[in-house]
């Protein structure tokens, strides 16, 4: 796969974007991945973001990471997961632009999963994956009848989410939806990865 690298346009600035191209037959599909909580040091590089993309690309995708305001090269202010929402809807809305036949993938962990499936109940997409959503978060509640097709990804053992929250949470969504459990797995997935990304791979194939 090859990336670049490059600064788009967003709300309050530059946002700092990173696209992978797929060595063999590229799909019209793109897919927009959120990284984790930017107070915590998420940002586009982390481990699970990239195994995300790492999966994606295995499926023939186009993926596109970015930082949130205020990470990186990302100019701006943490906004309590408003603006990040803004910033996600500027990246598919630069998406859209160049792609304007693809299907959209979004996908996120963790914060990341909150503001994909924030975006994705307001604006239908092909996939929305989740992977350890914060669902204690206090907007998640309202997002129980998703328009679009959802994976949620959930170790049993994390310590950050709950894993009986998010299944409650789970049992509570009326739109179809695909909760797989990785048994033993901590929120970041720790020796975990390889196996993450071919349980994505296996799911959305």
């Amino acid at each position: 796969m090859t990336n670049e690298d490059f600064l788009i346009q967003g709300p309050v600035g530059q946002l700092e974007v990173m696209i992978t191209r797929p060595k063999g037959i590229e799909k019209s599909v793109t897919g927009i991945i959120c990284h984790p909580h930017p107070l915590h040091g998420g940002t586009m590089n982390n481990k699970v973001v990239t195994t995300l993309a790492k999966a994606l690309d295995e499926l023939g995708l186009k993926t596109v990471r970015f930082n949130f305001r205020g990470v990186g090269k990302s100019q701006g202010r943490y906004d309590n997961g408003v603006g990040e929402v803004e910033d996600l809807k500027a990246v598919l809305r630069w998406v859209e632009h160049h792609w304007s036949q693809d299907d959209i993938w979004l996908a996120g962990f963790s914060f990341g999963a909150y503001i994909s499936a924030k975006v994705a109940y307001d604006q239908k997409v092909a996939q929305l994956i989740s992977v350890a959503p914060p669902v204690f978060y206090e907007g998640f509640a309202s997002l129980t009848q998703m328009a679009s097709p959802w994976l949620i990804v959930q170790g049993d053992q994390d310590e950050v989410v709950p894993f009986e929250q998010v299944k409650a949470f789970v049992n509570q969504i009326s739109s179809p939806v695909e909760f797989v459990v990785m048994s033993g797995a901590s929120h970041f997935f720790h020796g975990r990865l390889i196996e993450l990304r071919e349980l994505l791979v296996r799911n959305l194939a």
